[in-house]
């Protein structure tokens, strides 16, 4: 792993690589005794200002980490999806009951707010069309990516 000149030529002293490792969690660890904690290879890296994936000796994204994004983005996609369906149908009620609101109220901000719902309704239209395209994309963009580390 490190030697001890290489922990002091970082400006390590008292044998305490970071405030997470002790000498003898180190110790340890270089004899292959114990594995790095997270937090622990967090700490080092701090140390040798790299980042843990360099720590780590990954030079690019890996498949997973590819496949964990492709994951989450189309978890949020549903979310959207999900939230505008909520917001359509209170836009939507809105819309539908515009007589009885010009009937009951006569404000002149009645038919700024109308036309407001109205132009709201078109674009979270729009915005369930873009969150159904992304949800499609990144779904097949999965598959190709599980096919890949298939074959």
């Amino acid at each position: 792993m490190w030697s001890q000149a290489d922990r002091h030529g970082k400006g390590v002293v008292g044998g305490l690589v970071c405030t997470r490792c002790t000498r003898p969690t180190i110790a340890k660890i270089e004899a292959g005794d114990r594995s790095v904690r997270v937090n622990e290879a967090l700490g080092i890296a701090d140390v040798f200002e790299m980042s843990l994936d360099a720590l780590l000796g990954r030079r690019e994204p890996d498949d997973t980490t590819l496949m964990f994004a492709l994951r989450t983005l189309s978890g949020y996609a549903g979310d959207a999806k999900r939230q505008i369906v909520q917001v359509r149908g209170v836009v939507t009620d809105i819309e539908e009951r515009r007589e009885y609101a010009e009937r009951r109220f006569d404000s002149p901000h009645i038919e700024a707010l109308l036309g407001l719902a109205h132009e709201m309704a078109e674009h979270i239209d729009a915005a369930q069309t873009r969150a159904q395209q992304i949800d499609s994309l990144t779904s097949q963009a999965l598959t190709a990516a599980r096919d890949e580390i298939q074959r």
